[in-house]
Parts: structure tokens; C-alpha cells; sequence
């Protein structure tokens, strides 16, 4: 799930790896003040799922707009 976000991240901010970088150094900090038991990584697991959910329908024209990118891509 925090590579889902993560990528989406790295498209919204015109491909940022900086943002990325930030973002990915942010979780791993927040990550070392929770106890890690196993219910914890569960609730967390839960909660990024959520957040990647919410990151598809609010940004819906992004996930299912027909579009290619990158190599290979047809010729307008």
C-alpha cells in the first residue's frame, strides 16, 4: 500500500523524487514511534488501504482515464 502511494505521489508532483523521498523518509520516522506489535501493523496495513482507496476515487480521471505514457505508447 505505501508503494501505491508513493507512486501516485510521484505523478501528482510531476515524477518529484524528492517528494517521494520526503514522503517515504516521514513514514519510516512515524513507523520507528509505533510499537511494532503485530496488532499494530494490521491497524496500519487497514488504515493505508483506506488512504490508497480514497487517493483512487478522489482521483478517479487519473486511475481510469484512457491514456498510454511511456514506451510504446500509440501515436495520436
Amino acid at each position: 500500500m505505501l508503494a501505491f502511494i508513493i507512486n501516485w505521489l510521484f505523478y501528482k508532483n510531476n515524477r518529484s523524487v524528492i517528494a517521494c523521498f520526503l514522503f517515504h523518509l516521514s513514514a519510516n520516522i512515524a513507523m520507528s514511534f509505533i510499537p511494532a506489535e503485530q496488532f499494530t501493523k494490521c491497524i496500519i496495513t487497514l488504515l493505508l488501504l483506506i488512504v490508497a482507496a480514497s487517493i483512487v476515487v478522489a482521483d478517479r480521471k487519473l486511475f481510469f482515464e484512457d491514456r498510454w505514457c511511456g514506451i510504446g505508447a500509440p501515436d495520436d
